[in-house]
């Protein structure tokens, strides 16, 4: 087994690096500080540079993985949005789209055109795949889409949105654009971190789709779509995070440097170093972690699920540890809303619920264990 990057994987983290030092760009840091209103335009800058570069068309693997963590060590958010956006439904029409979806949504999707946003989860349902109430019913040659979606991220801001509903008997994608007649948005959720994405529920209310614009995965069991798309948030929300815990520990790193009162730095106590060292210890082995499973994935191994998850379940809460330990040695610094760390304190949480939960990810990883035991 060989995980090292190949030239075109190198390629790309040499091109990510480069937009990060690119001074004409937007501070990818500041979409953390502005209004919902703005940021639709400084996300659109972000991924008009992204795709020249090939972030949004490189495949999943290490690389991708790489890249993101690189991004998300300068904005968790930046990262974030870009993966379960664009990234996530340029992933789905690339496994299932037709030769014309492709054309029409996935080399603009690639290119950095068009923001996506993807609406799986319903009230009271979640992403379990029996229990999805939205439904597309035909009419005069079209499908009428008619159901509710608990949070959307992205929403507001996106030109085309992909809705996970039931028709015919099975799931589907139906790709719709942002702001068509019978789809509304709410108002967007007062979360308690990654407010950037403007996460908002949707209302469908006989929204009119055409034929040519419903990808039904074939060969698939039933609910493998929204297995597909929980992945996509998994492999997401794990790369995240670990650039989270890199942003934390360089932060907490340089404010340990710093001399306080009485000549002394952070730095200088026991404590602080045995916090320092098991952050990079966290980070690493979580970084470890995700590129095994980035690799497991890209080379088909039988392993790649029940790694993905338990690269999802150990970045995702350690990131939390990760972002607790430098708030502490930052101390009031670290308190502050626009620092880094008291935004990676409160972001950090959505790993824990988001894509397949902790608990549910456990159980998940255990039934792969105890069917490797009955192979054996």
């Amino acid at each position: 087994m060989n995980y090292d990057l190949d030239a075109s994987d190198k390629e790309l983290l040499d091109r990510v690096t480069a937009l990060l030092n690119d001074e004409n760009l937007p501070d990818p840091a500041a979409l953390q500080r502005v209004e919902a209103s703005t940021v639709g335009s400084l996300l659109r800058a972000w991924l008009q540079r992204l795709g020249p570069a090939g972030y949004l068309a490189a495949p999943a693997g290490p690389g991708l993985t790489s890249a993101r963590m690189l991004l998300a060590a300068r904005s968790p958010w930046l990262a974030l949005a870009v993966a379960i956006g664009p990234g996530l439904l340029a992933d789905l029409l690339a496994r299932h789209g037709s030769p014309e979806q492709q054309q029409r949504f996935l080399e603009p999707l690639r290119r950095g055109r068009l923001v996506a946003a993807v609406a799986l989860s319903e009230p009271r349902a979640g992403s379990h795949p029996d229990h999805l109430a939205t439904t597309a019913r035909r009419d005069d040659g079209q499908l009428v889409l008619s159901g509710s979606k608990s949070t959307v991220s992205l929403a507001p801001l996106a030109d085309v949105i992909a809705v996970v509903a039931e028709s015919d008997g099975a799931q589907a994608l139906f790709l719709i654009d942002g702001g068509q007649a019978g789809c509304v948005c709410g108002s967007p959720l007062d979360t308690l971190g990654y407010r950037q994405l403007c996460t908002c529920p949707l209302e469908l209310r006989g929204v009119r789709v055409a034929p040519d614009r419903v990808m039904v995965p074939d060969g698939r069991p039933r609910g493998g779509l929204l297995q597909q798309v929980r992945a996509g948030w998994d492999a997401a929300l794990a790369d995240v995070a670990c650039g989270t815990m890199r942003l934390c520990l360089e932060q907490a790193r340089e404010a340990a440097a710093v001399e306080r009162a009485g000549g002394k730095p952070p730095a200088g106590y026991q404590s602080v170093r045995f916090a320092l060292a098991e952050m990079l210890t966290l980070s690493q082995t979580a970084e470890l972690l995700a590129l095994r499973a980035a690799w497991a994935g890209a080379a088909a191994d039988r392993q790649a699920a029940s790694l993905a998850l338990c690269a999802k379940v150990f970045a995702t809460e350690n990131a939390c540890r990760v972002a607790d330990l430098a708030l502490q040695i930052m101390a009031a610094a670290g308190y502050s809303r626009d620092n880094p760390v008291a935004r990676a304190v409160r972001d950090s949480r959505l790993g824990l619920i988001a894509g397949h939960p902790g608990q549910v990810a456990r159980q998940a990883i255990a039934g792969e264990v105890l069917q490797e035991v009955e192979l054996s």
